[in-house]
């Protein structure tokens, strides 16, 4: 029997009671009740050090390199996207700063040919603006995202 493909689950907001990581709760509860066998999970915690690279030059930050570790482990990622002023939040760009590095002596970073995915919810107009953000950040680090539905 094949082994569960591991999803890496990365709410874009720091909030314990953030919608999206509540649309992410979900998300895990039908794997566990309907996937369990197909795949499993894990959460990416992205309170992480701003990103410097005066500091990565000194070593990555213990943080950095467990979320490093689980974005090249996993074979698929799902995104929650809260939107802050049109675009993706702080602390996800932050992260994505962060693990879009390529380490000295390697040729890639953990997210190349990643397939991932992205939801989101809140706002007036939902969280379209953060999505097509993330979209676009994720074609330069050759993220394979999903494109529809929007």
């Amino acid at each position: 029997m094949r082994a569960a493909r591991k999803l890496l689950l990365v709410c874009g907001s720091l909030k314990k009671t953030s919608a999206n990581r509540g649309l992410l709760r979900a998300t895990a509860n039908i794997i566990d009740k309907d996937y369990k066998g197909q795949f499993s999970y894990e959460w990416a915690d992205i309170n992480l050090p701003l990103f410097n690279e005066d500091v990565q030059n000194q070593g990555w930050p213990e943080p950095v390199k467990k979320l490093r570790d689980q974005v090249q482990q996993c074979d698929g990622i799902v995104f929650g996207c809260p939107e802050y002023n049109n675009g993706v939040t702080g602390p996800l760009k932050n992260a994505i700063d962060w693990v879009s590095r390529v380490e000295q002596g390697k040729k890639e970073s953990p997210f190349e040919n990643k397939p991932a995915c992205v939801m989101g919810t809140g706002g007036r107009g939902g969280t379209l603006y953060s999505q097509e953000n993330l979209r676009n950040i994720c074609v330069v680090l050759n993220v394979h995202m999903l494109m529809k539905p929007s």
